[in-house]
């Protein structure tokens, strides 16, 4: 669904970013959520437009002006910063559910051109895991400034 959302923000007559990759992400199931969703909440698609284009933006400022050289983004999902927005000695960190991951990979490998590469993908149980030893047992250092991204995932995990 999210994906169907970035698909659309992306063909915008003023568009904030632009993502290649979200359609064919999102196939037809995505787009068939994003449109049963539509008629319950109707600002969904300019909600996560403007999110995604703020966040962009954040991770734009964090490395080209506080140079950030790590970006972590927890409860990735299908997310795709890694390939919009590569910049040279940036390392992204995607950290997700072993099995959201492994969808994932599956799709991006249909892809023609996703720099599948893009990201270090971190499998990670929030609920039983801690996300930073997962990280630095994947090569991100706790010793060298990050910016994470918690776009999200709250609201699928237990209050504990």
């Amino acid at each position: 669904m999210v994906c169907a959302y970035r698909a659309r923000a992306s063909k915008w007559p003023k568009q904030l970013f632009v993502d290649p990759w979200a359609d064919a992400i999102a196939g037809p199931e995505g787009h068939d959520i994003a449109r049963r969703l539509d008629a319950r909440f109707p600002p969904m698609e300019l909600w996560l437009g403007l999110r995604v284009a703020y966040l962009d933006r954040l991770v734009a400022r964090a490395v080209d002006r506080l140079s950030v050289r790590q970006v972590v983004i927890l409860g990735a999902g299908y997310d795709t910063r890694a390939a919009r927005l590569p910049r040279a000695g940036v390392r992204y960190f995607e950290v997700d559910h072993p099995a959201t991951q492994a969808s994932k990979r599956e799709r991006l490998g249909k892809l023609d051109g996703y720099p599948s590469d893009a990201a270090t993908y971190v499998a990670c149980n929030f609920e039983r895991e801690d996300p930073i030893e997962r990280l630095s047992a994947n090569g991100f250092s706790t010793t060298e400034p990050a910016l994470v991204i918690w776009e999200g995932v709250v609201p699928y995990l237990t209050e504990a």
